[in-house]
């Protein structure tokens, strides 16, 4: 059974083998009844075919048409989807392993 609050492992099935899982958050259109209806699971997808950095996928459910998605270097600027909560989830996590990533190179 997954555990809709835990959000250190994907709730949502998804099947890019190229994606690195980010972390899941509820988010603010969530049905408190049914948390299900605002669980998020967000992705950094880093496709070598990507040409601007790679994308971040913020997906809602295990439908594969159920998430939205955008160019990593417009996150956290509202230009992927409008200062949504996932897209500044998103922005904090990759920022934070970038500058990991630098100090451990």
């Amino acid at each position: 059974m997954r555990d809709i609050n835990d959000t250190t492992k994907p709730y949502w099935e998804h099947d890019c083998d190229n994606c690195e899982f980010l972390g899941g958050y509820i988010g603010p259109q969530a049905d408190w009844t049914d948390l299900r209806h605002g669980r998020r699971d967000m992705y950094f997808c880093a496709r070598p075919v990507e040409p601007d950095g790679g994308s971040v996928v913020d997906r809602k459910s295990d439908e594969p048409s159920d998430y939205a998605s955008g160019p990593r270097k417009m996150i956290g600027r509202g230009g992927f989807l409008g200062y949504h909560p996932g897209e500044l989830i998103a922005a904090q996590i990759l920022d934070c392993r970038d500058h990991y990533r630098k100090q451990t190179d």
